[in-house]
């Protein structure tokens, strides 16, 4: 792998990690990269994971999905919390929260709009039918678009 490649893509990893750095409070980012997903927090003050090497093993991660294509969610926890019936019956608070979308292809990131993060989420991919929206999630277009 050449030089400038390596520092095009460093680069880029840079980027996106300031870009989701920006979006304010708590977040759990899924990454999938074929069928294997990986999950890290990333908390209100910055801090990626919970240990001194879960910034670098996640952009380790990231450089692989810019190398072998993939896709990324970003569900940010927001301050309003809204009462809601669980499926045993039971009633809990729960976080209203924001979901953000990038995809990797071709050795590069972009963010998804709002509406293609809903048409995601809310369609069956075997069958194409429509899925009840999630209570409480709010799908919103990625900071870099």
């Amino acid at each position: 792998m050449n030089s400038q490649l390596i520092h095009n893509q460093s680069q880029s990893i840079e980027i996106l990690l300031d870009h989701i750095l920006k979006i304010p409070g708590d977040k759990i980012i899924t990454l999938a990269i074929g069928n294997q997903p990986f999950t890290v927090d990333i908390q209100a003050n910055g801090q990626i994971g919970y240990d001194v090497g879960h910034k670098q093993l996640f952009a380790a991660k990231l450089y692989r999905a810019l190398a072998e294509g993939g896709g990324m969610t970003i569900r940010q926890f927001l301050a309003i919390k809204v009462s809601r019936k669980f499926k045993n019956e039971e009633k809990g608070w729960l976080p209203e929260k924001n979901l953000y979308g990038v995809v990797f292809q071709n050795g590069e990131w972009v963010g998804l709009e709002a509406e293609a993060m809903q048409q995601a989420h809310e369609t069956d991919a075997s069958t194409g039918e429509p899925l009840p929206r999630e209570e409480g999630m709010h799908y919103q277009t990625f900071p870099a678009c």
